[in-house]
């Protein structure tokens, strides 16, 4: 069986067709879908050119759920799928077949910088778009953030192809509702960080209702929260239910873990409730930096980056992949939106339900722990700076986020920002452990101060590990402000206690 290719200059009308001719789905329901309106809103953002269609494509994750389920219906449904592969440069058929023929080397190198990813599709008649690897956003001078995206090879008839994103799917409502679809994706993301294994939707189906005996596995209308939960656990992760009722601290909680390249699986309902479905579920992929100063909270105006934060991006398997959520009614409540088949720009508020994050099992240490205390450390300060005459630590915005010390080390060591070569020795050189609670206190988007917390330490102790200036002149306010703040009779918190004194020695 030869594999064949076909060259088309992107519109999505001729994706349309594609999916029709190829996949045999239902042509009606295919020009009604959401996703694919979407798609065409991305790839017009991304200058989409030309597609190059592989077909026939075996797909892993799909054998998985048609040896499982499909092959044993009475229709006949192909196990085979197809490939669509996305390029923002025009080139047709007469030059591939040069490229593949090697007589015009040239323009390899074009191809592979100006490859925009993949689409898999499946022959169902209606959920037709499997695996899916497409590349992100422009970053839009450094408001968007995609932190978990990691990269994706595809071998196009020998071209070696690479795409950084994080994969996505549509729900098939077969062997994988919407929760089992977000599932996928973010142990797309932990796989790569805690090293297990990614299994497919069908396993991760599997996985949830082995210990629900009472309800059918197949097919699947959908997962509740404990069936999810049993899902993480089957891969040796601890699943971690948080409290998002305050805008704050989901805003705050999410930025930590996104940033720690932990995705986390949020789960919505409509708003106002629908007559069928109410409830959904979605993997946390990115977030936007949209607000441009931090919001001052408490008394002493503590000023926490991640409150900057106007909008999420989630894959959601009925909209798309890094789909915008954005944020409404003072924070409380998410607006989802979409592109139509006839162009015109659909929302839907959502109510945020509960946030599910995977763990690996020695990051023991939750956010609020760190947060908690940073808020402390930061009050003390402030209150030691009152009649000083400085004006730094009022206008430090502070940014906390999980790390592990390979990121921190490799951060440390392409900083610009150190005045001393040797200090930089110095912690790069420090014993650490893998998973490190980072907060970093900036001044005018430059770091004045890090202070480095044990995650994986029990609550109980002392949880800090080191502080760290940047430069000479920081570290001297720093210091006499430390020193300021032992020399008063009030007491502090021992974990405060410990990063002023850390502060007081450090030279």
């Amino acid at each position: 069986m030869s594999i064949r290719f076909e060259i088309h200059r992107y519109c999505i009308e001729r994706v349309y067709e594609i999916l029709t001719r190829h996949q045999k789905s239902d042509a009606a329901r295919i020009v009604e879908k959401p996703i694919l309106s979407y798609f065409d809103t991305y790839f017009n953002d991304l200058s989409a050119k030309t597609i190059v269609l592989e077909d026939p494509y075996m797909d892993r994750d799909f054998l998985d759920d048609f040896s499982s389920y499909y092959v044993r219906c009475y229709g006949d449904y192909p196990r085979n799928c197809s490939r669509l592969h996305f390029f923002s440069i025009d080139f047709d058929e007469r030059e591939f077949r040069q490229l593949l023929t090697r007589t015009r080397k040239r323009n390899l190198k074009s191809i592979k910088s100006h490859y925009l990813g993949f689409v898999v599709t499946k022959g169902l008649p209606s959920t037709v778009i499997g695996r899916t690897c497409l590349t992100t956003y422009p970053d839009d001078h450094g408001r968007r953030h995609f932190p978990i995206v990691r990269g994706y090879d595809a071998n196009l008839f020998g071209i070696p192809l690479r795409v950084s994103t994080l994969a996505f799917q549509e729900q098939d409502r077969t062997v994988a509702a919407c929760a089992t679809s977000a599932l996928w994706t973010i142990f797309h993301g932990t796989g790569m960080l805690f090293q297990h294994r990614i299994p497919s939707p069908v396993e991760i189906t599997r996985a949830a209702t082995d210990r629900f005996p009472n309800e059918r596995s197949f097919p699947n209308d959908g997962l509740d929260l404990l069936q999810s939960v049993d899902a993480v656990r089957s891969l040796g992760l601890e699943p971690t239910k948080l409290d998002i009722s305050d805008p704050y601290v989901f805003k705050s909680t999410v930025y930590a873990y996104l940033k720690g390249r932990i995705p986390a699986l949020l789960g919505i309902c409509w708003e106002p409730p629908g007559e069928n479905e109410e409830c959904h579920a979605v993997a946390v992929t990115g977030f936007s930096l949209g607000r441009e100063e931090a919001q001052p909270r408490g008394i002493f105006n503590f000023r926490l980056r991640a409150s900057r934060i106007n909008e999420i991006y989630a894959h959601d398997d009925g909209i798309g992949p890094f789909a915008r959520m954005l944020f409404v009614d003072d924070d409380r409540r998410l607006r989802r939106s979409w592109t139509d088949n006839q162009g015109e720009t659909q929302t839907q508020d959502t109510n945020p339900e509960f946030l599910l994050v995977p763990l690996y099992h020695k990051i023991r240490i939750p956010f609020y722990k760190i947060l908690g205390v940073t808020v402390n450390f930061d009050g003390e300060l402030k209150a030691a700076a009152t009649g000083s005459g400085s004006s730094i630590p009022d206008e430090f915005e502070w940014d906390i986020f999980l790390t592990t010390v390979n990121d921190l080390k490799t951060d440390l060591f392409l900083s610009t920002h150190f005045d001393s070569p040797e200090f930089r020795q110095q912690i790069l050189l420090k014993a650490m452990p893998r998973f490190i609670w980072r907060s970093t206190a900036l001044l005018n988007g430059e770091p004045i101060l890090d202070l480095f917390f044990d995650a994986t330490d029990i609550e109980q102790g002392e949880l800090f590990v080191r502080s760290m200036t940047y430069d000479k002149e920081n570290s001297k306010v720093l210091r006499d402000f430390s020193t300021a703040v032992l020399e008063r009779d009030a007491p502090l918190d021992r974990r405060v206690e410990s990063i002023f004194k850390s502060l007081a020695r450090q030279d």
